[in-house]
């Protein structure tokens, strides 16, 4: 401080350059360390200083770039209002956009935590058309972990499950539409009709395989009549002179859209 004091002494803060609103001189009776503080605070309002607490206001442009950020893992954007430890008791949202020339929304990227307690990053994207696609990853309120994409069929997108049924007679469906569906039918009929778990959009096939056991003459399934919905089926027994209609068990499976 006394260095700035010995310099400080060599300028003149006069009153006239006060009157002019160069230097903000409070009265006659500050002494020129005074003035130099003065200045100082005066000064701070037009920069971001390199440390301490400070609330930026307005709209500030870059000019240039990189905007670097330090190495130290303190720097943070904080949500306010939130614990991360608790179910907020209505949507909380903390996210960072990129605005457009003309004030729209081009892009989001930010944190999003629901009342039944889900969390998620999201990454949205707008086409300025009313319009938004976003990648989702987070946890549900279980602790289990689930993702979310838009519906394409580019080779090179990411395809999520949209919903899926994993037992005995299942199918999971795929994003880009893509549906796969199973299940066995017992040994109880020669002949009739297996109902998929969801039917299909437009489109399905199936494959069967023969389960039956505990005898030697071949077996055949026949497929017909498949719709979106079911296929039937009839069940044969081949010797070496004819097929008899017999109840047999086996696996099918079913894809389509």
């Amino acid at each position: 401080m006394a260095n700035e004091e010995i310099e400080i002494s060599e300028l003149e803060f006069t009153e006239e350059l006060a009157g002019d609103n160069l230097i903000p001189v409070e009265s006659t009776t500050d002494t020129k360390a005074t003035s130099l503080q003065i200045l100082k605070n005066w000064l701070s309002g037009f920069f971001v200083g390199k440390t301490g607490n400070e609330t930026i206001q307005g709209v500030k442009t870059f000019t240039s770039a990189p905007c670097a950020i330090a190495s130290q893992p303190s720097y943070y954007l904080q949500m306010s209002g939130y614990d991360n430890a608790t179910t907020p008791t209505e949507l909380k949202a903390g996210a960072m956009s990129i605005i457009d020339q003309k004030g729209n929304i081009a892009g989001r990227m930010g944190f999003w935590i629901t009342t039944d307690g889900s969390k998620s990053m999201r990454f949205i994207t707008f086409d300025g058309k009313g319009n938004n696609t976003q990648l989702m990853v987070g946890f549900k309120s279980d602790g289990s972990v689930f993702t979310m994409c838009p519906a394409s069929d580019v080779s090179s997108s990411i395809v999520t499950t949209v919903s899926k049924s994993k037992t005995g007679n299942g199918y999971y469906k795929l994003g880009n539409g893509l549906i796969i569906q199973w299940g066995t039918v017992p040994n109880t009929s020669a002949n009739g009709t297996v109902t998929y778990p969801t039917p299909f959009s437009s489109l399905s096939r199936v494959a069967t395989s023969i389960t039956d056991s505990g005898t030697t003459e071949p077996r055949v399934i026949r497929i017909y009549d498949t719709s979106t919905t079911n296929f039937k089926y009839s069940c044969y027994k081949q010797n070496a002179s004819s097929a008899t209609n017999t109840a047999t068990s086996f696996m099918w499976l079913a894809v389509g859209y």
